[in-house]
């Protein structure tokens, strides 16, 4: 008899310490909503706590599985095929230009996606993880301070700064990738064409419902 009360005892506690670790999940999201880190889509509640401790969270397998294939670290040294693309697209668009890749020896310690030196012209692309700091990641808020002192110091160096910025996958969207890419290099033959290039920040922003938004900034007010 003792046993069974013991054992009750103990299931029930431990009943109660999990309705106590769910209603305290269930704040969490209900204060700072999850969204696909591929998508951008809300993750229902279940799925929210099912990838509590990972860094990503996924609406579906669907998304998982893309994600995967787009921020796959391929061969070449590009921390992602989207990454890669850019890069080949810039040389086949720009095939006078020295266009360097991962670059260190500008804003050291950080690292810039693509430099044209003669130009002074930096190309960055920024995805989702860029975001995520408006969702509460801390590894998203530090993403995002970083490329706020990037910027900062490029743009009192002289340098012109574009930057591809993307709230969902590319890779995977082969259409929507095209028009960001021919945007981008609207925006890259305006830098090279002008004379007063030097200090000033395009961002090109392709935001969840996949529109193009183009945002321009300058040493003045960086």
């Amino acid at each position: 008899m003792f046993k069974t009360e013991l054992l009750h005892v103990f299931n029930t506690k431990n009943i109660n310490t999990e309705l106590e670790y769910f209603s305290e999940l269930l704040k969490k999201y209900q204060k700072k909503p999850e969204v696909c880190a591929y998508c951008g889509k809300p993750i229902l509640f279940r799925d929210f706590v099912r990838q509590y401790d990972q860094d990503r969270k996924y609406c579906s397998k669907n998304c998982y599985t893309l994600s995967k294939k787009e921020f796959k670290p391929v061969k070449s040294g590009f921390s992602s095929i989207t990454e890669e693309v850019i890069y080949n697209f810039l040389v086949q668009n720009y095939p006078d230009q020295k266009i360097r890749h991962n670059v260190t020896d500008i804003i050291n310690p950080y690292e810039l996606d693509f430099v044209i030196d003669k130009y002074k012209l930096v190309i960055e692309f920024n995805g989702r993880l860029h975001y995520v700091n408006k969702y509460g990641d801390k590894r998203g808020r530090r993403t995002k301070l970083n490329d706020t002192k990037k910027k900062k110091m490029l743009l009192m160096q002289g340098y012109c700064v574009c930057r591809l910025w993307s709230e969902i996958g590319l890779y995977t969207r082969p259409d929507l990738f095209q028009k960001a890419l021919l945007t981008l290099k609207e925006q890259i033959d305006k830098c090279l064409k002008n004379p007063q290039r030097c200090g000033q920040a395009i961002d090109i922003l392709v935001s969840i419902d996949e529109n193009i938004n183009i945002i321009k900034d300058s040493v003045k007010s960086a």
